[in-house]
């Protein structure tokens, strides 16, 4: 495979809906990834062989076909590790990355004490 569309160790999202086609998902990980609802996630991806790219969210990886990868940029905190958000002594993990088309940035979703919240949060949010 010529490496100039090669998609390793690129960062993007897969917007996959059940009427794009199961053809599109390698059969063993079809019902994984429907169950995560992948449109909007952040996806990274971690293997190329080819046929299929492995594209890696939280702690599970999932095999697609690369038509419809669209990479965008690396996130700048990653699913597991801890912030802080600013103003706040309470240390969170990011525990759910997506990505807002308008402001074309990462939106992150953390947990606090194991509690996810609600709201999303920007990389301003958060102290370094």
């Amino acid at each position: 495979m010529n490496s100039n569309n090669s998609f390793l160790g690129k960062w993007g999202l897969y917007q996959w809906f059940d009427e794009r086609g199961i053809e599109l998902i390698h059969p063993e990980d079809v019902d994984d990834f429907k169950a995560l609802m992948p449109n909007g996630k952040v996806f990274e991806c971690i293997k190329d062989d080819g046929r299929y790219i492995f594209l890696k969210y939280a702690d599970k990886t999932y095999r697609v076909i690369r038509d419809i990868f669209k990479p965008v940029k690396k996130p700048e905190k990653i699913i597991g590790e801890a912030a802080i958000l600013k103003g706040s002594p309470e240390k969170a993990i990011i525990v759910d990355i997506t990505w807002h088309f308008q402001r074309k940035a990462h939106m992150y979703f953390i947990a606090i004490n194991g509690k996810r919240k609600s709201n999303r949060y920007w990389i301003e949010d958060f102290e370094f």
